[in-house]
């Protein structure tokens, strides 16, 4: 009794969703890095500390709150493996 495929559509999930996530931080990155430079007057090396301690750190609170989210909602992999499990050992 195999499963049938079902592709995710969720977002973040296709080639299209990740390519367009990596331009998204680029993009971001650089308007920032110009954007200091022309608007708040930093210079070159200054601004590009900021965008990397800003990038980094958005990303990295990004990350663990879709982890928590993640973890909240029982939505993690392990627990979706064990459900599986627990349903084919009822239905024999």
């Amino acid at each position: 009794t195999s499963k049938d495929f079902v592709q995710n559509t969720q977002f973040g999930y296709s080639r299209k969703d990740v390519i367009f996530i990596g331009t998204a931080v680029l993009a971001a990155g650089c308007g920032l890095y110009y954007g200091l430079q022309e608007f708040a007057g930093y210079d070159m090396v200054v601004a590009g500390d900021v965008v990397l301690v800003v990038i980094t750190l958005g990303m990295t609170i990004a990350w663990t709150g879709t982890y928590v989210f993640r973890v909240a909602n029982k939505d993690m992999t392990y627990v979706k493996q064990l459900k599986d499990y627990e349903e084919a050992v009822m239905q024999k």
